[in-house]
């Protein structure tokens, strides 16, 4: 992925454009691919480096920051890696753990890393319908050393018309 962003600030508000334009290109990569085995299980993975912003992660890392009047992206790395298993033809579930954390020289209530876990069990009675159940966990730390974890449970139905 390839972007640029653009910063103006107005030096001088009572003067006509005088303006200082500050643009920083920003380009991450990732690398994904799924292993599928024979017995219908599956391990999916995903790595990205570079400058993904908003990209990545729900949002959670800023595109660039501003470091005096200069506009300079944010390093960001992230993973994550998934487990399908199925435990017979009705019966599956997913292990999940994705981690990201940015290379971030702001202080404060800046976010320095995150990351969640997953697991579910789902149960398809027919093939066009599914039940299920899933436990979340994560955790966010802030440059400030300043963290926090959120648990939940949430449960889903679906019928595929």
């Amino acid at each position: 992925m390839s972007r640029k962003v653009d910063f103006t600030t107005d030096n001088d508000p009572g003067a006509d454009k005088d303006y200082d334009d500050e643009t920083e290109n920003l380009t991450a990569f990732s690398v994904s691919g799924k292993y599928a085995f024979e017995n219908g299980n599956d391990l999916k993975f995903m790595y990205t480096t570079g400058n993904p912003g908003r990209y990545l992660a729900l949002g959670t890392w800023e595109d660039a920051y501003v470091d005096g009047s200069d506009l300079k992206a944010l390093d960001v790395d992230g993973w994550y890696i998934a487990y399908k298993h199925k435990w017979n033809s009705k019966w599956r579930s997913n292990f999940v753990y994705a981690a990201s954390e940015a290379d971030n020289p702001l202080d404060g209530d800046s976010t320095e890393s995150i990351y969640n876990a997953n697991i579910n069990l789902i149960y398809s009675p027919t093939p066009k319908m599914s039940l299920g159940a899933e436990y979340v966990t994560g955790e966010k730390e802030l440059k400030n050393g300043d963290d926090g974890d959120a648990t939940r449970v949430q449960f889903t139905a679906k019928y595929a018309w």
